[in-house]
């Protein structure tokens, strides 16, 4: 048994992968609340879509007629400048709705060979998905 899975039995608790060569990611935690965010309009109401996705996820998921069309999850990339309060706005909503949020160490991932990059990334997001599903 892996130790991931001797700690789920024992314990009754999951651990959260941490950042190592198998899993260059790292668990973010804000210590920040929603008033310490500065944003524009325009990007409040994306992240709005953002939240309604999380909250609703369920009840798109059950419709017949969505269903079919419509994969689980929700997957964002955050993108601009250093400082800009990206790594804090992810953490903001996993922290609202319990969510693990992890920040990806590109250099990890990026390989000069096509198509490695996203083979790399699939790996990590099929990680991310077998730890939250236990």
């Amino acid at each position: 048994l892996s130790k991931d899975y001797v700690q789920l039995l024992t314990k009754g608790v999951a651990n959260k992968p941490d950042y190592s060569s198998n899993f260059p990611a790292s668990l973010v935690r804000v210590a920040l609340n929603w008033e310490d965010l500065v944003i524009s309009q325009e990007l409040r109401k994306e992240l709005i879509d953002i939240e309604n996705w999380i909250r609703f996820e369920g009840h798109i998921l059950n419709s017949q007629s969505l269903s079919k069309k419509i994969k689980r999850g929700y997957k964002v990339v955050f993108y601009g400048p250093s400082g800009t309060g990206k790594t804090l706005t992810a953490g903001l909503i996993g922290k609202k709705y319990g969510k693990d949020v992890y920040r990806i160490d590109l250099s990890q991932i990026s390989s000069k060979y096509i198509g490695e990059t996203e083979k790399n990334l699939e790996r990590l997001f099929k990680q991310a998905r077998y730890m939250q599903r236990r």
